[in-house]
C-alpha cells in the first residue's frame, strides 16, 4: 500500500467508525534535509467547535523494531504528530500509548490524546481482501546480508558481484538479483564512469533493521546459556575465541550509557574452552546468546571487540525499550549517521 493510499484509508475508517470529521490539508512530496521530511501530511480533525491539526507520518511496516524507530523519531518530533500504518496489532498499540504516541490504522485501530478529544480503540482486524506491502522481495535472508554489507561499506558496490557474494556469504546468482532490485526500488543509481551509488540509504538502512530482527537474525540463533558469575563478561576477552559482542554489551563498551542484561555474542561455532572458562550451561530462557557471524569480518581488527555499530543498532532497536532505544541514537549519531549520510 502506498503512503497516500494508507492515509487515506485511514482517515475514512476513522470518520466511519467515530463519526469524527477529518481533513488531508496537506501532502509533501519534497525529501528536504530535517524532520518534517518525514512527515507524509497534515490532518485536521473536527471535534465540536474545535480543529486539531496533526502531522501525520505515514509507515508501510509496524514491528517491534519499527517501534523502537518510531519511539526515537517522536522524541524528536512536534508533539502533535500521528502515526498511521496499515495496521497496528494490539500489542503494538499498548507499546505506542504507553510512549505517547498517538495512532490511526487502516483497520480502526486509533490512539488520539488531545483533551478534550480522546479516541483509544485497539484490537480491530485487517479486512481479509486488503494486502500488506512487504520488502520481502529484497528483505529475504540473502537480501539482508548483501544489504549489511553494503551499508556497512557502501563502496563496495562497485566490487565485482564475486567479492561481495564472498563478504556476505551468499550465492553469486542472490547479488546480481538483489543490485537489479536495488534499481528498482530506487537505492542504486549510476554515476557515469564512477561506477554505481547508494542513495536512499537512510531509508534502506531503516528496512534493514525493521526486517533483521524476523527474516535473518531467528536463523543465525546457536544456542541461549545461562551462568551464575555476576558481570561475567566484562573480563572476557571475546576475540581470544574469535567472538564479538553484539547487543547491549557492545552498547556498553561503546557509550557506558546502557547496563546489559541481556549479552549477545556472535561468532562462527561456539568453543567449548569459551563455555567451560565463563561456567555458561544450556538454557533456553537463559540471557546470554549465541549467534552466527553472517559477514566476513572476523580478521577486522578495526572492529576489535564489537560487531559493526549498524548491528549494535539494529539488535537495539529490536529491543524497543526507551533506555536500548536512547543508546540506539547514541550509537547511530556517533557510528552510523556519517556513513549513512544524506542523500
Amino acid at each position: 500500500m502506498r503512503d497516500k493510499e494508507i492515509l487515506k484509508n485511514a482517515v475514512t475508517v476513522f470518520e466511519k467508525n467515530t463519526g469524527i470529521a477529518v481533513n488531508i490539508v496537506k501532502k509533501q512530496t519534497n525529501n528536504l534535509k530535517n524532520l518534517n521530511a518525514y512527515m507524509n501530511a497534515v490532518i485536521e480533525i473536527n471535534w465540536g467547535d474545535q480543529t486539531h491539526e496533526f502531522i501525520a507520518e505515514v509507515k508501510n511496516v509496524i514491528n517491534r523494531p519499527a517501534v523502537g524507530m518510531i519511539i526515537d523519531l517522536f522524541k524528536r518530533a512536534p508533539q502533535n504528530t500521528v502515526l498511521v500504518a496499515p495496521y497496528i496489532n494490539p500489542n503494538i498499540a499498548e507499546d505506542l500509548k504507553r510512549n505517547h504516541i498517538q495512532f490511526m490504522d487502516t483497520a480502526g485501530n486509533v490512539f488520539i490524546n488531545k483533551p478534550p478529544l480522546y479516541v483509544y480503540l485497539k484490537g480491530q482486524r485487517l479486512p481479509a481482501d486488503i494486502e500488506m506491502d512487504t520488502p520481502k522481495n529484497i528483505f529475504n535472508a540473502a537480501g539482508l546480508r548483501i544489504v549489511y554489507a553494503l551499508l556497512c561499506n557502501p563502496a563496495m558496490i562497485n566490487n565485482n558481484y564475486r567479492e561481495i557474494a564472498n563478504e556476505a556469504e551468499v550465492a553469486l546468482g542472490t547479488v546480481h538479483n538483489l543490485v537489479q532490485k536495488l534499481y528498482k526500488i530506487g537505492h542504486l543509481m549510476e554515476t557515469g564512469p564512477k561506477g554505481k551509488r547508494l542513495i536512499r540509504k537512510r531509508e534502506l538502512l531503516n528496512q534493514w533493521v525493521t526486517e533483521y530482527p524476523y527474516q535473518l537474525r531467528p536463523n543465525l540463533l546457536m544456542g541461549r546459556y545461562q551462568t551464575e558469575q555476576a558481570d561475567w563478561w566484562k573480563d572476557v576477552r571475546i576475540r581470544k575465541y574469535g567472538g564479538f559482542w553484539g547487543g547491549e554489551v557492545a552498547a556498553y563498551k561503546q557509550t557506558q550509557y546502557l547496563k546489559p542484561f541481556k549479552m549477545t555474542i556472535y561468532m562462527r561455532e561456539i568453543p567449548n574452552e569459551f563455555l567451560l572458562a565463563n561456567k555458561l550451561r544450556k538454557d533456553k530462557n537463559g540471557n546470554i546468546e549465541i549467534l552466527k557471524i553472517f559477514r566476513t569480518d572476523d580478521n577486522n581488527p578495526a572492529l576489535k571487540e564489537t560487531v559493526h555499530p549498524i548491528l549494535i543498532y539494529a539488535d537495539l532497536m529490536a529491543m524497543a525499550e526507551n533506555r536500548a532505544v536512547e543508546t540506539a541514537r547514541m550509537i547511530y549519531d556517533k557510528d552510523i549517521a556519517g556513513l549513512i549520510g544524506q542523500d
